[in-house]
Order: structure tokens, then sequence, then C-alpha cells
């Protein structure tokens, strides 16, 4: 399952990360991943309320919509109404090409 290679490979790295670097830099570099994994969820799901004037099942449904929206003529349009609304915005946040 996709979810399993992606948790191994986080963990691989971060194994890494901790075998060269001090408690407290890992925990620098730990809590800014985990404020970015946030800002991402609420960006998903308010991509997919303005889409589908729903909260969505699964963080899996709402990463699919935002993928097919920015493919899309609207993408522009969307990408304004994100920033006005959360008042941030996420760039090169879809990467439906990468493997992990």
């Amino acid at each position: 399952m996709a979810d399993n290679n992606l948790v191994s490979v986080l963990w691989s790295g971060a194994d890494v990360l901790r075998g060269k670097m001090d408690a407290n830099e890992y925990k620098t570099y730990l809590l800014g991943l985990v404020f970015f994994k946030y800002l991402s969820d609420k960006y998903l799901l308010r991509v997919y309320d303005l889409l589908n004037d729903e909260v969505p099942e699964s963080l899996e449904d709402a990463q699919g919509a935002y993928e097919n929206a920015m493919k899309s003529e609207d993408t522009e349009d969307l990408l304004q109404e994100i920033k006005e609304t959360l008042h941030y915005t996420l760039d090169g946040f879809c990467f439906p090409d990468a493997e992990l």
C-alpha cells in the first residue's frame, strides 16, 4: 500500500537526520514538518469545500479533487479564492508525477 511505503520512507529519512544532528536541532526540523502537514491538510480540506460545498470523507478524496482542479481551466480562480479565504497558498503543492 502506498501509505505504508510513504511511512517507511519518512521514518528512514528521520533516522538519517537523527543520526547526524543534536536533538534540539532535529526538533526544529520536525516541528516545521508537522506545521507544514497541518497547513497542507487545512489547504486540501478548504479546496474540497470550495469545490463541493461539503467536507471530504478522507484526505485522499480531497487530494484527488485538488489534483483534478489544478488541471482545469479555473485553476487561477480557485487559487485566488483559496488565498483570500486562507490567506496563504502552498505553491507546488500538487506533485502528481512524484514517486515515493
